[in-house]
Parts: C-alpha cells; structure tokens; sequence
C-alpha cells in the first residue's frame, strides 16, 4: 500500500524554513557552553567528556546527576540549543532483566526539530550502526502542555532485550549527534530551497 502524503507538507512551510535556518545557525559548544550549570567553559574540553557535564547539565545536580552511560547524548541534544532535555536514563535492569529503558525525554518548540532526530535515528538503523532499532513517541510528563518526546529504543520486535547493547547504542546516537541534526537541517532547507 501506498501511503499518500498529506495535502500541506510542512517542508515547504516558510516558517519551517526559518525554523530550520534558526537551528543550523545555533552555535558550536566551543563557542558557548550548552550546559546551563557550567560556570567554567574551556572551548577545547566542551564535550560530552567534561568531568563537569553529568552535573552541568542537571537541575538537580546533587540528587539527580545525569547518569554516565546517557550523559553524551543529553549533552547532544542540549547542544543543539533547540531541544530542551527533561529527562534520562541509562537503562536498568533487576535480576538479569531489562528493568527500565534507557531514554532521552526532551520538549521541542517545533516538531520539525524532533522530526531532525527522528531522520538521524532511521539513518543510523539503516547503517547498521545500533543494535536496536530506535524511535521518538510522546511523553507526557505533565509539566507543560507543549510537546514532550522520547527517544528510546523500539523493542516491540525483538527478542533479545540486552541492556549492555541498548547502553552501547546510547554511546552511539550520542556521537556528533548535533552536528548530524544540523547537516540534516540544511538538506531538507536546500530541498525547500529547490521547491
């Protein structure tokens, strides 16, 4: 079957394309600190790796630091300064079984951005690069009535739920995810462009 397109693709929207320019055009980490709690930015050391970042990137640093094995790709999508995380886990398991997911929640101000990851996701799967197959669904925290996305990993199909594998995908999604967002923003704007 095929899957007609709907009648008003957001793609040739004039506000998407600003929405997309506005997203290429946030700066670099080494530019400005994307952590909210850094009070000591080094341009060369603003990374994921930051012995700081697990707290800098946390509202509650004390009580909640972000955990270690989801800490790169919370520092990723809050480097792209569009996203705003609000929740993480790395994945737990209890008595040898997958206990919770590892997840990313974030709110978006427009879902084109979460429509970027989405495209990052599906490219990494078709690479081969996950062991997983990975997606977005909507959350619904309850702290604001915009929006609320996951990013977690889709186990509907599959058998095997191996918690080492879902934390080595983490690691994965997390590298270069934001320059990835961005390289995808300036293909679908040159494909507005085009239009």
């Amino acid at each position: 079957m095929k899957i007609q397109p709907p009648k008003d693709d957001l793609r040739f929207d004039s506000s998407t394309h600003d929405l997309l320019k506005l997203f290429i055009e946030q700066p670099e980490p080494r530019l400005a600190p994307p952590c909210s709690g850094c009070n000591r930015h080094e341009p060369t050391n603003c990374t994921a790796q930051c012995d700081r970042a697990a707290a800098a990137l946390s509202i509650d640093p004390e009580q909640y630091p972000i955990e270690p094995k989801v800490v790169g790709l919370v520092f990723e999508i809050t480097a792209s300064r569009l996203l705003q995380t609000c929740y993480s886990c790395e994945g737990h398991s209890r008595e040898g079984e997958l206990w919770k997911l590892p997840q990313v929640c974030f709110y978006s101000d427009s879902p084109i951005y979460a429509k970027l990851v989405m495209i990052h996701l599906d490219r990494l799967f078709l690479k081969k690069t996950l062991s997983y197959r990975w997606h977005i669904v909507l959350a619904d925290l309850t702290q604001t009535l915009n929006l609320t996305y996951s990013i977690q990993p889709d186990l509907n199909r599959e058998q095997d739920h191996h918690l080492g594998k879902l934390q080595q995908d983490l690691n994965t999604l997390s590298t270069d995810m934001h320059t990835a967002l961005k390289e995808i923003a300036a293909e679908l704007l040159a494909s507005t462009n085009a239009a």
